[in-house]
């Protein structure tokens, strides 16, 4: 079995990219997940984690979701190898999103509504 469950916020804006040659799209993102204990510096800790959402969830994500949102997310964990130019391997993982939940309420706008006297 190969699940990620995970409630986070956005360390930064998403940005909606296309794959090259196709008409997929992504988004790549971080997000923040507190870890339910302090350090030993009386500090809450965080774990960073790498998400990618394709296609309509990339889009509905880089549509409503900003940094600083909280998102609950539910995917898989892929692992993936990238060769460095001196010819050695960095590995890294990352989640791929099958499920997104937007935590918050859609924002509202920011105006005000001028009272005019009868």
């Amino acid at each position: 079995m190969n699940r990620f469950i995970g409630l986070g916020r956005l360390v930064r804006e998403p940005e909606l990219k296309i794959i090259e040659n196709s008409n997929n799209k992504y988004v790549n993102m971080t997000i923040a997940i507190n870890r339910e204990f302090k350090n030993k510096d009386g500090e809450r800790v965080a774990d960073f984690i790498n998400i990618t959402a394709f296609n309509k969830t990339a889009e509905l994500i880089n549509e409503y979701c900003k940094k600083g949102d909280k998102i609950g997310i539910e995917g898989r964990i892929q692992n993936n190898k990238v060769t460095q130019p001196d010819g050695t391997n960095k590995y890294y993982s990352t989640i791929v999103v099958e499920n997104v939940e937007f935590m918050e309420k859609k924002r509202e706008n920011n105006f005000e509504i001028e009272q005019q006297s009868g």
